[in-house]
């Protein structure tokens, strides 16, 4: 392992471990808050994900095994949270442990799609795409009523807030009151043309009902001591003008608020029929993006909403205004930057047109618009208070970080190229000057230009043809004197700045070049190749110094760490590999991702270390060499002291101890010394090492096979073979590391030993032979 000098900034890095991973969390369905809002539960596939609200941190999961969540309520008491399946299986959770304390079949004939539980956590409802409710009591563990209906699906289940009364939607477009004392349907309300989403109840007399018809329906009587008194039409029915997904009451008012399917939210005055305030907000994806459930969280005085492009808001309930996003499934990352002040912010590029800048400390982000096509890269400032995007429609936007608040603003747009800008490099010494490149084969410098009028304009200074092929990547030199490209055409060429003229071109992959960067203290440049290999070039002699061949597949990314003396590397086989640049070796494999890694980001003094991968995730890495180094130089120091014993007790000739602490220290030739001074039996062996423990075995088997194989040490060999064989089953055994090639050197070894006794036994017993004819005749 690599000295280091303790607290050296720059220090040799040894070791990075996982510190944060980004992974998807949310994939659809309902979202159900617990205590108080400060956390809240999500499908994920074939688990629910319990998530913290403020950090967006997992705090735990449920785990269904491979049966995809189709429905889940918690119980009012957050005591329970049940589950439907695909399989058709309900399972309720102890909510405190996580742990699955009853399952039974559904009974429905198809999936269950809506659920709801009483206000005394005794009763739920499940609803099913096979038209028929169920009410199952929690406690008693039995089906208490079995509700039919029409062929038709049913929407949406809520219980009376105190009555014995269920109600129900189904896609007849009809809601249905059910007295659960007799069971009957009492009443069918036709409001609705359209399927309606969601039931509601703003107070024991009045309940609400949204649909995809685009109204919310009021309707009144529910606490009148005759359920007959409920009118079969509604009292109100308010024109939202959108379709209707959630409907949330303001707390102790006959207000409401919506979300639907323009993916907005707004309030409305259920007395007036008015809309009193809607949150607006500019889409400017190229996909649309609708909210598909949301959920008051009044302790909070927030609204959370979920979207189709899941991602997680939270809004302010009084003002609409957005506080917080959360990322359920972050798609395929194509590009990961550490930027903001201390760079504690990670822009991350994606299959969007829209970018995302996340907290390094938790998984709340900023969401900036200004592109109109997906994005496909990014140039960071040096001083990381803003950055440069590229698009697929040609077109580039300039991004800063206000200091302050952290909050970024886009300053200026250019339409760059006539195709997709496939790669950009900021400056290493100004934030005005940038090279942007393209799938036209061309590369531009671009300069920030202040308008007299005020603004900022983005100014084209000068255009080259650079390659054959797509410019997949660029840098700038520390000193803004040179430029490199790397282009799929294989080439690597040098470029003179700012008359961006061509200095000479480097040959030598035999694929596609993916990334080429600058050596931040030596004159080399890096590039990495879809050819598998790492290429490091003199600037000065313009010769290929090195190349490094680790990866068998594509090199996809590449930074620089401690000053140029350390590369990271990530391919498409979904590792990292750390390299030491003087030996081309191998410091240290990182395997977190399963697919491929486009991107890597690290910091000046390599801390931190940021990974983005087409599996939809993204790692912070953290530096752990001086911690590592630190253990070992500790470990070091410890063995030491127990080798200084060792001698100690063999010169006290305390031979049992000092096998032990042999066994400890993994030393076979001192342990078979000890041996030898305890004329070895099986009685003495055991007396000596006392309970022989799991490790201390495996340990010796390893002896065991080294000392079989020489004939002078095949006595003390066989003597401690035999008793690990009285000692240990063959379970245990085989549990061992290496323990079958141990076992076969055994045997051969043995079987050699027993033919060398076999023959000598012959000769003593010839000779006794002679001397028994000697002295009889």
């Amino acid at each position: 392992m690599p000295t280091v000098a303790m607290g050296d900034a720059y220090e040799t890095k040894a070791s990075y471990v996982v510190k944060k991973k980004w992974t998807p969390f949310y994939s659809g369905g309902p979202i159900q808050s617990i205590q108080k809002g400060e956390k809240f539960i999500c499908c994920c596939g074939d688990q629910l994900k319990i998530m913290t609200s403020d950090s967006g941190d997992e705090h735990g999961s449920i785990n269904l095994d491979g049966d995809d969540v189709t429905c889940f309520y918690v119980t009012p008491d957050e005591e329970f949270v049940v589950t439907a399946s695909r399989s058709s299986l309900l399972k309720q959770w102890q909510l405190d442990t996580l742990e699955c304390v009853r399952t039974w079949k559904a009974i429905h004939t198809s999936p269950v799609i809506s659920m709801h539980c009483d206000a005394t956590s005794t009763l739920l409802a499940t609803g099913g795409s096979d038209g028929s409710v169920k009410v199952w009591d929690l406690y008693r563990k039995y089906c208490t009523h079995n509700l039919r209906f029409p062929a038709a699906v049913i929407n949406a289940v809520r219980f009376h807030p105190s009555k014995m009364l269920l109600v129900t939607a189904s896609s007849d477009y009809k809601i249905r009151v059910w007295d659960l004392k007799t069971s009957r349907c009492l009443r069918v309300l036709d409001g609705h043309v359209s399927a309606i989403t969601c039931l509601v109840f703003a107070t024991d007399d009045v309940m609400l009902s949204g649909g995809r018809d685009k109204v919310v329906c009021m309707w009144k009587g529910f606490a009148a001591d005759e359920v007959g008194q409920i009118a079969e039409e509604p009292y109100r029915v308010v024109p939202t003008y959108e379709s209707v997904e959630s409907v949330m009451m303001v707390k102790d008012t006959l207000k409401f608020v919506i979300a639907g399917s323009n993916g907005s939210l707004s309030t409305w005055n259920g007395e007036t029929s008015e809309c009193e305030l809607k949150q607006r907000e500019e889409k400017e994806d190229k996909v649309d993006v609708e909210i598909t459930h949301a959920l008051p969280l009044y302790e909070r005085g927030e609204i959370i909403t979920a979207h189709s492009d899941l991602t997680i808001e939270f809004v302010a309930m009084d003002t609409l205004e957005v506080k917080k996003r959360l990322a359920g499934d972050i798609n395929e990352v194509t590009g990961v930057h550490l930027v903001g002040k201390d760079l504690d912010q990670i822009a991350v590029v994606m299959s969007s047109a829209n970018i995302k800048v996340f907290e390094r400390e938790s998984s709340t982000y900023q969401l900036l618009k200004g592109h109109k096509d997906f994005i496909t890269n990014i140039t960071v400032f040096k001083n990381g208070m803003g950055f440069v995007s590229g698009a697929r429609d040609g077109s580039i936007a300039l991004w800063f970080i206000d200091e302050e608040t952290g909050i970024i603003t886009c300053g200026a747009r250019a339409d760059a190229h006539n195709s997709s800008v496939s790669s950009l490099a900021m400056s290493q010494m100004k934030s005005t000057f940038f090279l942007t490149g393209s799938e036209d084969n061309t590369i531009k410098s671009w300069r920030l230009v202040k308008l007299k009028k005020g603004g900022l304009k983005l100014k084209c200074d000068k255009t080259q043809f650079a390659h054959e092929m797509t410019v997949n990547s660029i840098h700038i030199s520390p000193n803004d004197g040179l430029a490199v490209t790397g282009s799929q055409d294989k080439t690597v060429k040098l470029w003179s700045l700012p008359a961006l003229e061509c200095e000479h071109t480097f040959t030598g992959h035999v694929k596609g070049v993916w990334c080429v960067k600058f050596s931040p203290i030596d004159k080399v440049v890096a590039s990495s190749s879809a050819d598998g290999t790492v290429k490091i070039w003199a600037v000065d002699t313009l010769n290929c110094l090195r190349t490094i061949q680790g990866h068998d597949c594509s090199v996809l990314s590449l930074v620089f760490l401690k000053r140029g003396t350390q590369i990271v590397t990530s391919g498409s086989d979904g590792l990292i590999k750390l390299w030491e640049m003087k030996t081309s070796e191998c410091m240290l494999t990182l395997d977190a991702h399963e697919s491929n890694i486009e991107s890597l980001s690290a910091n000046e003094d390599g801390s931190v270390l940021v990974s983005g991968s087409l599996d939809g995730t993204f790692i912070q890495w953290e530096d752990q060499s001086e911690t590592v180094m630190a253990e070992s130089r500790k470990e070091y120091e410890d063995r030491m002291l127990m080798f200084e014993e060792l001698q100690n007790l063999l010169q006290e000739k305390q031979v049992s101890k000092a096998l032990k602490l042999a066994i400890r220290l993994e030393q076979p030739a001192t342990a078979l010394k000890v041996l030898k001074q305890l004329n070895c039996d099986a009685e003495m062996l055991e007396k000596a090492l006392g309970t022989l423990s799991v490790t201390k075995a495996a340990v010796l088997v390893k002896f065991v096979a080294i000392w079989n194989t020489n004939s002078r040490n095949s006595n003390e060999a066989q003597v401690v073979l035999q008793y690990l064989l009285s000692t240990l089953t063959v379970e245990e055994l085989l549990s061992f590391d290496d323990v079958i090639p141990n076992i076969r050197g055994m045997i051969a070894y043995t079987e050699r030993h027993f033919a060398r006794l076999s023959r000598l036994q012959q000769q003593v017993s010839f000779i006794d032979y002679t001397l028994h004819q000697m002295k009889f005749e």
